[in-house]
This record gives structure tokens, C-alpha cells and sequence, in this order.
């Protein structure tokens, strides 16, 4: 069955797999370039300052490692589609679930900043050795 945005024509193919392959590069990976070049200095930065606490360090570099992390898992797939779309002259095949795995980006990014949250991060641990302590137990 043919899909929304898949179903190009020859003619209509010369036309969207350049344009996509543009995409790649202007909406892609210049942006993520310029984005790991700024964390990798945040990083740089927060890791030169031995006054900091070393637990708040930690955080906010896991926290832009995370936040890289998924970025790159979410949006590279579909922008790297657009490069094998060009490469082969068709759009391939599994650039639909690449296409959903770039929407699971709205779901991983407000979890990730959630659970960055000190509280979160206390309730869970303390729920976690909960239901390690009952487990623990019924093994007994």
C-alpha cells in the first residue's frame, strides 16, 4: 500500500531526493555538529571546575550526554534515510520507522529531564529498593 510521502513518481524522485539530501545537511547535520561541538565545550567547562560538587557535575554531564545521546538516536536514522533514499534513487524501505522512531523524541527528552530531577531520581531509587527488598525476600 503506498505511504504518505513514498509514493514519488520518477520524475518527482529527481526532484524530493536532492531536496532530502539538502535537508541532510543544512537541517541536519550542521545543526547537530554545531549542538555536539557546544556540549562537548559545556562538558569541558563544567569538568575544569574542581569547585563544583563532583554528584552536580556528574548530573549535568549525564544530563547532556543523555540529552546528545538521543538526539542522535532519534533523528539520525530518518536524516541518514535521506542520504540512502539519494544513494539508491528510491526511498528506502525502512524510512518509515525511522521516521517514528524521530517522534520518539518528544516522549525520551521531557523523561530524561524528568528523572534529572533530584527528587525523581530519590523516589525512584527508594522504589527500586523496595521492590528489590520484596524480591529478596519471596526468593528466601
Amino acid at each position: 500500500p503506498p505511504r504518505c510521502y513514498d509514493d514519488f513518481s520518477a520524475a518527482q524522485l529527481r526532484f524530493v531526493l536532492p531536496l532530502r539530501l539538502e535537508f541532510f545537511f543544512v537541517l541536519f547535520l550542521a545543526p547537530f555538529s554545531v549542538t555536539v561541538f557546544c556540549y562537548v565545550g559545556f562538558v569541558r567547562a563544567l569538568l575544569a571546575r574542581p569547585a563544583l560538587p563532583a554528584a552536580k557535575r556528574r548530573r549535568a554531564v549525564g544530563l547532556a550526554v543523555a540529552t546528545m545521546l538521543i538526539f542522535g538516536l532519534c533523528f539520525a536514522p530518518y536524516n541518514v534515510s535521506h542520504v540512502v533514499g539519494f544513494w539508491q534513487g528510491r526511498s528506502p524501505g525502512w524510512r518509515v520507522y525511522a521516521t517514528l522512531l524521530s517522534g520518539l523524541n518528544a516522549a525520551l527528552d521531557p523523561l530524561v529531564f524528568y528523572c534529572s530531577c533530584g527528587a525523581v531520581r530519590q523516589a525512584l531509587a527508594q522504589g527500586w529498593a523496595a521492590l528489590r527488598g520484596r524480591l529478596l525476600g519471596i526468593n528466601r
